[in-house]
């Protein structure tokens, strides 16, 4: 079992954001840098409020009126651009919650816990969270339920391997002593309640295996970039992804200059020759293509940028490895996020990275 010095506390939320990015990771949780409101957070945390109000006190004790009021009280009007587009988003909370009511009603038994607070420690890391809902069913084994607001859909396969619900397992049995044999997430906007066998030991174990690995590399400040789908996250002007864009440009601890020292290029100097050598690409020969290269790359280099934006053109580094096993540094041309063709200048990849 690994040592843990810093011992930072891990949530779900952590891992999530350091399996997605570390940098951003870094950003949120060590330099707390705050989150851009969202209007989702705000219907989200309002809707828990609520049904929580209704489990603990049930549907003898609460009436719809209550479940409003704390609507009402917990709802946040950060985020928000419009006041038309807080009163649609208002609307959809206030029908969720008035078709919870009537379905849970129906249906309800008395949970085992609510909210339940776990600080509990895992492999020597302190793993701390809330699960929703903690059912006992009539076997004496456990169900952990997490409600979900947001528009996506789950199904029974994305249920099974959820690593949020895995945690919560592991949360609740520790807790209990007791085993968890179902796990469910209940879709608010679908009315959809989607229940999975629990988390088998084998899966368990990955997930502690993953879990160690995770506070392992936070530990050792391991925090590089990561480019996927949902970029950018709430911080492009701290990435080097995104912090050459225009609109980012001057801001952030990724600061750039005016014009660059050693290869004495304006922004406007380092658009042009992507503009050349995407025409280079195209077969338009000028300059030569590995001169273009060594000039895209001492840019990055010097302004530990990954990207460089240049009009609707984006050139991206790409540090990748041959069929060899050797590394080398490649360039990525896109337009307006469509890759176009892609063009490698070899690199030791210690000498870039």
């Amino acid at each position: 079992m690994p040592t843990f010095i810093d011992k930072r506390p891990l949530s779900y939320s952590k891992f999530r954001t350091y399996s997605d990015c570390p940098l951003q990771y870094k950003l949120a949780y060590v330099d707390k840098i705050p989150e851009t409101p969202r209007p989702e957070y705000s219907l989200g945390r309002s809707i828990h409020k609520a049904i929580e109000l209704f489990h603990r006190r049930g549907p003898a004790k609460t009436s719809m009126d209550d479940m409003m009021r704390i609507l009402d009280r917990s709802w946040d009007p950060q985020g928000f651009p419009t006041k038309a587009e807080e009163r649609r988003f208002k609307r959809a909370a206030k029908e969720i919650l008035t078709n919870f009511y009537k379905d849970a009603s129906r249906e309800y038994r008395p949970p085992l816990a609510v909210e339940l607070k776990f600080d509990m420690e895992l492999e020597g890391i302190p793993l701390t969270g809330r699960v929703d809902v903690v059912e006992e069913l009539e076997d004496g084994t456990l169900e952990v339920l997490d409600y979900k607001s947001g528009e996506d859909v789950y199904d029974e396969d994305r249920v099974r391997t959820n690593a949020q619900l895995g945690i919560y397992q592991l949360a609740a049995e520790n807790r209990y002593g007791k085993k968890v044999s179902r796990i469910t997430i209940y879709h608010l906007r679908s009315r959809k309640r989607v229940t999975a066998r629990a988390f088998t030991d084998d899966m368990k174990a990955g997930l502690r295996r993953a879990l160690v690995t995770t506070a392992s590399c936070i530990e050792a400040g391991m925090f590089e970039p990561r480019l996927t789908d949902s970029c950018p996250c709430d911080y492009p002007e701290y990435c080097p992804y995104f912090r050459d864009k225009k609109e980012y440009r001057g801001e952030g601890q990724g600061k750039l200059m005016d014009s660059y020292e050693g290869t004495g290029l304006s922004h406007e100097g380092i658009e042009a020759v992507v503009k050349e050598y995407a025409e280079n690409l195209k077969g338009d020969k000028g300059t030569s293509t590995s001169e273009l290269e060594t000039k895209l790359l001492a840019y990055c280099n010097e302004h530990d940028v990954l990207r460089i934006y240049a009009g609707e053109l984006i050139v991206t580094l790409v540090h990748a490895l041959d069929p060899s096993g050797e590394s080398y540094t490649t360039f990525s041309l896109s337009k307006e996020g469509k890759e176009e063709k892609e063009q490698g200048l070899k690199a030791p990849q210690d000498e870039y990275v």
